[in-house]
């Protein structure tokens, strides 16, 4: 940054982030899930993956247990959803939301979609 200045700089971000498929070049949606058995979370998560139908630009990435996987009790998972297309993400978690409302073990967790998290934690 002393060296090459601020527009340097931030273009080595920019370049960081495209690389790391990172907003503003790819677009993200977290869908969490927590409840207070273990296995829960996880199985919700994987239900969706394994019925939901994103267009072929989205990706499901995921579930995976949230970083802090046990917090006040309760066990979390997450599931990321990814894509270079706004649009095709708004798609992707149409899809996902579907299948979430309509599966039998959402009665047993607590879920949510959080469109461009600011933390992925």
């Amino acid at each position: 940054l002393i060296e090459s200045g601020y527009d340097a700089f931030a273009d080595d971000l920019l370049e960081e982030r495209r690389a790391q498929e990172l907003p503003p070049f790819h677009f993200h949606a977290l869908l969490r899930a927590e409840a207070s058995a273990r296995e829960f979370p996880t199985a919700f998560l994987q239900a969706v993956v394994d019925k939901a139908s994103p267009p072929p630009s989205v990706f499901l990435l995921g579930p995976v247990p949230a970083s802090m996987e046990r917090r006040a009790g309760r066990y979390r998972a997450q599931l990321l959803v990814t894509s270079e297309s706004r649009g095709a993400l708004k798609s992707g978690i149409e899809s996902c939301l579907a299948v979430a409302e309509s599966e039998p073990l959402a009665r047993k967790v607590r879920w949510s979609v959080d469109v461009d998290p600011l933390d992925l934690f």
